[in-house]
């Protein structure tokens, strides 16, 4: 007869080796952070968890972002990378979640600069054996908002922005070929 261990049932090792969790996003990571934190903790149990995060509504990864008058470093230079090598325990599991990339699009950064700016993300997380798990831009523009609605919109969330919506849409298509 066959038995299979307890769903509560553990090991030593589930038990003492945390696993750290790095989030990284804007407004949409900023929004879900604590629902997401503690679906987390709840789907590894028994083992604990450890967060460290850069998130925040308008953040941008290679470009000072934000909204409003609430500013943001951009993610590559915020110490993120840094706060993960003093963090991390030895031998201790690193899951990463790249999400929420459109908004250095909006502040006019270039495809190409943004690619680069993930490949050095991806390069540095895989030097910790890092799983990454990283979002693409979930919107076609010319699919999901006319040109019309996407002038409102950069008025009021990105009043300085310099993005037309040609190039915003060849941009996001650019960067998720390189995500998928």
């Amino acid at each position: 007869m066959f038995f299979e261990p307890s769903l509560t049932a553990s090991t030593k090792d589930q038990n003492q080796n945390s696993v750290l969790f790095v989030l990284l996003g804007a407004s949409n990571l900023a929004r879900s952070f604590y629902g997401l934190k503690r679906c987390i903790k709840r789907c590894i149990l028994p083992r604990p968890a450890d967060f460290v995060h850069a998130m925040g509504p308008g953040r941008g990864y290679v470009i000072r972002g934000g909204i409003f008058n609430v500013t943001y470093p951009p993610i590559l230079n915020c110490g993120i990378l840094e706060t993960v090598r003093n963090k991390r325990k030895k031998n201790q599991p690193i899951v990463a979640l790249i999400t929420d990339i459109g908004n250095d699009i909006m502040y006019g950064v270039s495809p190409e600069e943004i690619i680069a700016g993930l490949q050095h993300l991806l390069n540095a997380f895989d030097e910790f054996a890092t799983n990454i798990f990283i979002t693409s831009i979930p919107i076609a523009l010319k699919n999901d908002i006319g040109e019309f609605y996407f002038r409102i919109l950069r008025q009021i969330f990105f009043p300085k922005s310099p993005a037309e919506y040609s190039q915003t849409s060849k941009t996001i298509e650019i960067v998720n070929q390189f995500i998928l």
